[in-house]
């Protein structure tokens, strides 16, 4: 970025660079005073990654900032722009080398590639500096991390850490610190911002500050329109038929702002405003789940027991049902248009095996999911209850099951159990003999309870209640 009195692009005596990587590859910034001495960067900057740069100008010092960090400031020398150069050139200028270090002493356009050029008739600050929309992180490039766990623990700049379970404990930015806190089904009950030093708590419709008074409530009417009483006037926020706020009005019903609008993944330009602090309800809103916001941050949506992602598409943690959601254990749902993954452990509704598979709408669900609840637990839980059953069925002993078939069935279940221990476990040896050795254990006790002994005498007398006359000793209450 330059200046200079050529409109043709002609170099001459009035010509001085604002912004320049030289010949060197490293980063220079200065309007030009009294002195020429250019901020300079440490390190090379030509290295094929995308870079944030601003240039605070202010009457008698300059800082230049990349990526966020302060590379320097220059003092005591005030703007001269008493020759009022008539044009200014982005992606491009000319220098003389004997003036301005890393130059040619011609025109040196810029060998890649410039986006969201601004210019402010303010000085920023440093703060100023680290809310800038989506800054690159000092480390370079936006490159995710994961965990041993494969949760997400960075990106963008942000920094994501975990409790044990894998729920979305803090996110930090730079000196920004967002901390949840969730009770047992995942809610989110209260948000920390370190930056407005602010706790909020959430309870059931309330909302609360750090005294537990209570701030404004949220409270859904019929049809999924969503009120805000606030004490400065109540936020009516009406949904679209995906459940996500697309108006707001006052108190007095006169609309505010524009209409939003949503890509099919949560992506907006704009917010509405209908929750304490950088939290608000907008995508799959009237279903309360909120979308984090606050400055620097990645815009995030808390869906439940993980965080969603709306840049991605995508969770930022592990499915902790096992098997994930589609075809890996990030995805959201197939059809982001008619399903729904609002806890964050696929939908309530439908097939509870399935979870959100094909023809699956994963929306809020039957009896408040209680009952796909109970269908996963069967799921999680099926080959201890076959062998309860199995076990059952040898004990009661009746109508031809015997030794023979008790210890067919019982090896039958323990060779499979095991085997699925071992590819549930990856192969791992000590939990598999371990489960081996308590499987083949239980089909022995099976065996045992259809020999004659076992089905005839004491065993049944432990699961058969008499259904004649009174019992003075285990023996009489057995079958004969």
């Amino acid at each position: 970025m330059s200046k200079n009195l050529n409109a043709s692009g002609g170099a001459n005596t009035s010509y001085n660079p604002f912004l320049y990587v030289g010949t060197d590859g490293k980063l220079r910034g200065e309007v030009f005073g009294a002195l020429i001495a250019p901020i300079t960067t440490g390190q090379a900057v030509n290295d094929n990654k995308w870079h944030h740069v601003i240039l605070a100008v202010a009457a008698t010092t300059q800082t230049l900032y990349l990526d966020g960090v302060k590379v320097g400031t220059k003092t005591g020398s005030s703007v001269n722009d008493t020759w009022g150069p008539a044009y200014a050139y982005i992606g491009t200028g000319a220098a003389s080398s004997a003036y301005w270090p890393g130059t040619t002493g011609t025109w040196m356009p810029f060998n890649g590639s410039i986006d969201e050029v601004a210019i402010y008739n303010t000085v920023f600050t440093d703060a100023n500096v680290a809310a800038q929309d989506n800054p690159a992180p000092a480390a370079g490039l936006v490159t995710p991390t994961d965990d041993y766990r494969g949760n997400m623990t960075g990106l963008n700049g942000d920094t994501y850490t975990y409790d044990s379970a894998g729920r979305h404990l803090t996110t930090v930015h730079g000196t920004t610190t967002v901390t949840y806190m969730r009770d047992a089904t995942n809610t989110v009950v209260a948000r920390t911002d370190s930056a407005t030093g602010v706790t909020t708590r959430y309870s059931g419709d309330a909302v609360l500050d750090t005294s537990n008074t209570v701030i404004e409530r949220t409270i859904t009417l019929p049809g999924g329109v969503l009120v805000t009483k606030r004490t400065a006037g109540d936020v009516w926020s009406y949904p679209n038929i995906h459940g996500d706020v697309v108006a707001t009005a006052n108190a007095t019903g006169v609309k505010q702002g524009t209409t939003l609008a949503y890509d099919p993944y949560g992506n907006t330009t704009t917010l509405p405003d209908n929750s304490n602090g950088n939290w608000d309800y907008g995508w799959v809103g009237n279903n309360s789940k909120g979308t984090e916001h606050a400055t620097g941050l990645v815009v995030n949506i808390e869906m439940g027991a993980r965080i969603y992602n709306p840049t991605l598409g995508r969770f930022l943690s592990v499915d902790p049902i096992e098997g994930g959601t589609t075809t890996n254990d990030y995805g959201y749902v197939p059809d982001v248009i008619n399903q729904f993954d609002l806890t964050g452990e696929c939908g309530t509704w439908g097939n509870p095996f399935k979870k959100c598979g094909k023809g699956h709408k994963g929306s809020v669900g039957f009896l408040g999911g209680k009952f796909s609840e109970a269908g996963r637990w069967v799921k999680e839980n099926r080959w201890q209850i076959a062998g309860w059953a199995v076990a059952a069925i040898c004990i009661a002993g009746t109508g031809g099951f015997g030794a023979g078939a008790c210890a067919l069935a019982g090896i039958s279940l323990a060779g499979a159990k095991s085997a699925y221990s071992f590819k549930r476990n990856g192969g791992a040896r000590g939990t598999f003999w371990r489960d081996t050795a308590v499987n083949f254990g239980t089909a022995a006790l099976m065996t045992l309870a259809g020999s004659p002994f076992g089905e005839n005498r004491y065993l049944n007398a432990l699961f058969v209640l008499p259904t004649q006359g009174a019992c003075s000793s285990v023996p009489a209450c057995a079958r004969p």
